[in-house]
């Protein structure tokens, strides 16, 4: 495989997955959470180029 520029390096892959929750309660009051989880990876990268 020749080499190519970094940014065009492998592929990036990104999955997330976020769920809104909506509370209310007596007295008009209200709380919004939204927990989100997302996953990234990159094809084609070597473990030398990997970061923790």
């Amino acid at each position: 495989m020749r080499d190519a520029p970094g940014y065009w390096r492998g592929d990036v892959e990104r999955f997330g997955l976020s769920v809104p929750l909506l509370f209310s309660g007596a007295g008009d009051w209200s709380c919004s959470v939204t927990p989100s989880v997302e996953i990234s990876r990159e094809k084609g990268a070597d473990s030398s180029e990997s970061t923790v």
